[in-house]
């Protein structure tokens, strides 16, 4: 009996000094004082945030509350909607049935699509899998979406993708999309005669141990543990929505739920010396550029990127930035009620992901560029007082 004492005391001290050196290391204290500053200043209702630093865990928390008015609150396992960071997964998916050798990055769309062939476009017969997956299809920025809004079912909607006149030829410009997309889910149902939730089960989610994952609205109706999503009102509260079961259609834009602790699983994935799924050099593909997106630099209410960001391109299911000189792999999402942002510092191989459930992406991405910024050793910037001018002025 002393023995055991002895060995589980000593492997308390383990844990509690590993815990606290790696936390020192990435200064947890200041790092969990200003989450806890920014969502009192935006009277948010919650997040969860997770860090990982060479294949360990080093931050992994939540809060705040699932829902404004209840006693739950956020987690580490808590699910929320991941909305376009769904996209990442989907590369990945993808990338399994390439290296299998059944898909290649340049297979044409109608080649396993045959239904979509259209006389009249050009484009959409010679369209690529690497095409649609880097969002370089040449098509108006977010075709369709609009119907996705509407509730029209996405099987109806491609019927009206021969219609459509592309603004620039395949390959030559950054059009960022959702319903063209998850045409990539679409592909891997037909070559597996599997649906789309499946796939990512027996794919992605069960071999990295993504516990809370899944890709469909009743799977996070079923969830215990889940973040119900927000909205800004006129006095800057927040404001709890009904969540409802739209852009399940395209569940590989923007379909999955997964939690904190999930989402650094898939973050080791890509940083690993050893990955499970992938050989590096499919990771290095999907995570390399493949066409330039310039005006992501300048968006007006991301400060970090216009402050930061030099170079801007888009890989496969990934957004890739010039850091201040440092690589940094990047996606995020927003959709109703719910923002999301990953990323990824390479040589560092640090991931960070920040999960919220409000209607701004401002909150996820100034906690994320403010490490960033941390970890490089940037001088400070105050994100959250630029953005309060940033609004004031609009007042």
């Amino acid at each position: 009996m002393a023995q055991t004492f002895k060995k589980l005391r000593a492997l308390f001290f383990a844990i509690l000094f590993f815990t606290s050196q790696t936390l020192y290391d990435f200064e947890g204290d200041k790092l969990d004082a200003h989450i806890k500053e920014t969502l009192k200043i935006w009277n948010a209702p919650g997040l969860a945030i997770g860090i990982i630093k060479e294949g360990r865990i080093v931050f992994l928390k939540g809060y705040g509350l699932c829902e404004i008015g209840k006693p739950e609150t956020i987690n580490a396992t808590t699910t929320f909607r991941i909305a376009s960071v769904s996209k990442t997964i989907a590369a990945g998916l993808l990338t399994t049935f390439v290296q299998e050798g059944s898909l290649q990055w340049k297979d044409k769309i109608i080649d396993h699509l045959p239904e979509l062939k259209t006389q009249n476009n050009t484009s959409l017969n010679t369209m690529t899998l690497k095409h649609v997956l880097s969002n370089s299809t040449g098509f108006p920025r977010h075709t369709y979406t609009h119907l996705l809004d509407q509730n029209t079912p996405y099987k109806k909607i491609i019927t009206k993708l021969g219609d459509v006149k592309p603004i620039c030829d395949l390959g030559q410009c950054h059009t960022y999309q959702n319903v063209i997309f998850s045409l990539s889910g679409h592909i891997a149902e037909t070559l597996s005669n599997q649906n789309y939730e499946t796939l990512l089960e027996t794919r992605i989610f069960q071999p990295l141990d993504m516990q809370n994952a899944s890709c469909s609205c009743a799977a996070f109706k079923a969830s215990p543990n889940k973040a119900m999503p927000h909205k800004k009102i006129k006095d800057g509260s927040y404001k709890a929505l009904p969540y409802n079961c739209r852009y399940y259609d395209v569940g590989s834009a923007a379909g999955v739920n997964a939690s904190a602790a999930d989402m650094l699983k898939w973050l080791k994935e890509f940083l690993s010396d050893h990955p499970i799924l992938f050989t590096k050099s499919t990771i290095n593909y999907m995570t390399q550029p493949h066409i330039e997106t310039p005006d992501e630099i300048k968006r007006w209410n991301t400060q970090w990127r216009i402050a930061r960001v030099k170079r801007a391109d888009y890989g496969l299911g990934w957004r890739l930035f010039d850091y201040s000189g440092t690589p940094f792999i990047y996606h995020g999402g927003a959709l109703q009620g719910y923002t999301a942002c990953l990323g990824m510092l390479p040589k560092q191989k640090i991931g960070i992901v920040v999960l919220t459930n409000s209607g701004s992406s401002f909150i996820a991405d100034t906690i994320m560029a403010t490490f960033i910024d941390s970890v490089l050793d940037l001088k400070a910037i105050h994100y959250n007082a630029i953005r309060k001018k940033q609004l004031n002025k609009m007042l």
